[in-house]
Formats: structure tokens, C-alpha cells, sequence
């Protein structure tokens, strides 16, 4: 996934284009593990002309190799006000999230926080189908001990069968590590050292290690790139 935010909408008969009922802010947020840092707010808006129903649940975040999601239900970690509620059209609505997890971590810990838009039927013009359109979002939630860094360490670099090239890179770090503008640096058998365009890493640039794992990504080089391995080092913008 290329950006910690995920949109769902279904639309169910005949229907126009439409707009999210409601939008949900931040996208992205870090909690402390105790004290005045252990709280946040989001903010749920609805930006239709009808009123909406929504729900606020928080999710467990582990991720494969290949960047699949692992999601288990983290209620008994946090408190959530309100998790459910109804919103007027062009109002908006608060929820507080607090951490009760356990105050000393040894390192960051990922969640999802969800909001949902509860179904709900429209009316179109006569003769056309009632719709029912749903909207999910899901945000980014970390809670992070004190003085928590990323440590990105490349752990496999070779070629594959099919001729690409497999990069491991595990986060040996207590935070998570966004790859933004990652420049990867490759020295082979006898010194030589070159530098991997930006195109190549294409499939690595916007992705995340998450503290305490690793992901694999599937790299295809150059024709001159002919070694069976290559020493790699990778760097990305905090």
C-alpha cells in the first residue's frame, strides 16, 4: 500500500457519480504510551446533504512480506468516544481515542482505526433503484515509546530465477520507517559500486517497515546488472 489510507465506496442499483458521505481527519497519527501523549482526536465530517450514521473501531496492524495486512480486533487497548453516533448534514463529530495498553513498550505498535458509514438508503428519481453506498476508511494509528527510531537494514539482495532481483529490508528499529525517496547503492564482487535509478525502485518507493519486521520487494534491472549478488544499501526519507 502506498499511502497509509484506504477508501471503500459500493454502490448498490443506478446511481451518478458520487461523494463520500463524511471524510475522517487525521490520516495519520502517533500516540505516546502514557500521559498527555496518550490521546488524540479524529474528526468525522459530514459534507452531504443527508444525515449519516457512522462507526469507530480500532484494529491490530501486522504486515507480511509482501506488504498483505493482518487485522485483529484491539478494543480492550483503547477507549474510543463516541464510537457510534449520527451526523447532521454539514456538521462534524470528534472522537477521542485514548491508549490503556500497557505504558512501557519496547517498541512502536501499529493500528488501524476504522470509521464506517453505517448503510443507509437513498432515494433517486422516480423509476430509479433505491442505492445504498457505503464508505470505509481506514487510518494510520502508532503508538510509539519514548524516543523511538527506525533502523532500516538490507538483510537479502540477490537474483531471482526469473532474472530480477529479491531486496529484503527489515526494520531492526522500535518505529515504523516510510520509504520515501529511497536511493539504493549496490557494490559487487570486485568493489565497484553503483547507484539504482529511480525507476527501478519503483516498487519500494512509498511502501513501510514497520518496527520489528521485514518486506520483500521484486526489483527489475538494468540488463548490465549480471551479478549473482550485490552488497546494497538503502536509504529513505525520514
Amino acid at each position: 500500500m502506498r499511502f497509509d489510507c484506504r477508501l471503500l465506496m459500493l454502490g448498490l442499483g443506478l446511481c451518478a457519480a458520487t461523494s463520500p458521505a463524511f471524510t475522517l481527519s487525521p490520516m495519520s497519527t502517533t500516540l505516546d504510551s502514557k500521559g498527555n501523549g496518550a490521546v488524540r482526536s479524529f474528526r468525522v465530517e459530514n459534507e452531504s446533504s443527508n444525515r449519516v450514521a457512522f462507526q469507530i473501531t480500532v484494529l491490530t496492524r501486522e504486515m507480511d512480506a509482501e506488504g498483505r495486512e493482518t487485522n485483529q480486533p484491539a478494543a480492550d487497548l483503547f477507549t474510543l468516544f463516541p464510537p457510534q453516533g449520527t451526523i447532521a448534514p454539514g456538521k462534524s463529530q470528534t472522537v477521542r481515542l485514548v491508549w490503556k495498553g500497557p505504558e512501557n513498550l519496547a517498541r512502536e505498535r501499529a493500528f488501524r482505526l476504522v470509521a464506517e458509514e453505517l448503510p443507509v438508503n437513498f432515494t433517486l428519481e422516480k423509476d430509479k433503484a433505491q442505492i445504498k453506498v457505503l464508505v470505509r476508511y481506514m487510518a494510520a494509528v502508532y503508538v510509539r515509546p519514548k524516543n523511538a527510531k527506525p533502523n532500516l537494514q538490507v538483510t537479502g539482495f540477490a537474483r531471482s530465477e526469473t532474472n530480477t532481483y529479491v531486496l529484503t529490508v527489515t526494520n531492526a528499529g522500535t518505529a515504523h520507517q516510510p520509504l520515501r525517496e529511497p536511493a539504493l547503492a549496490l557494490t559487487d564482487a570486485q568493489g565497484r559500486k553503483r547507484e539504482v535509478s529511480a525507476d527501478s525502485l519503483a516498487p519500494v518507493a512509498g511502501q513501510n517497515v514497520l518496527a520489528g519486521q521485514a518486506r520483500q520487494f521484486v526489483l527489475t534491472l538494468p540488463a548490465d546488472f549480471q551479478e549473482p549478488a550485490y552488497q546494497a544499501r538503502l536509504t529513505a526519507d525520514e
